[in-house]
């Protein structure tokens, strides 16, 4: 059985699910929680935490509205440790931007890779990685 669980954060709920049904088919135990924002991400990290739940990976879109994908990722790194234990697992960008090399961020950013999403993408990030 897999222990991975999975944190995505959309604004477009299609989005989600063709992400979600993606990272199932690169393994099919995993849990893969979904958001429509920055902001739902971090909320539900932090109650995840407390009940010990640790994500494997994390993987946002850049342009939502409120916090974008690095200002997510920015915050999930920088928690204080009265909010939460700041995340030190992967954080993947997802974009459908011409550069997405722009928004490689060596301190808060793993990968960053483009929309459209495919099972080879996603099963090649994940295992560099060691997600998989």
């Amino acid at each position: 059985m897999s222990n991975n669980l999975f944190l995505l954060a959309d604004d477009i709920e299609v989005n989600n699910k063709i992400l979600s049904k993606v990272l199932f088919n690169v393994d099919p135990e995993a849990v893969v929680l979904s958001f429509t924002s920055g902001d739902g991400l971090i909320e539900n990290y932090i109650e995840l935490l407390k009940s010990n739940y640790n994500p494997t990976a994390i993987m946002l879109d850049q342009k939502m509205p409120g916090l974008t994908g690095l200002e997510t990722a920015n915050k999930l790194r920088n928690m204080s440790a009265e909010t939460a234990a700041p995340y030190e697992g992967p954080i993947i960008i997802v974009t459908g931007e011409n550069d997405p090399m722009q928004y490689k961020d060596p301190e808060n950013v793993t990968e960053v890779i483009t929309k459209p999403v495919t099972m080879i993408k996603i099963n090649d990030v994940l295992r560099d990685c060691n997600c998989i």
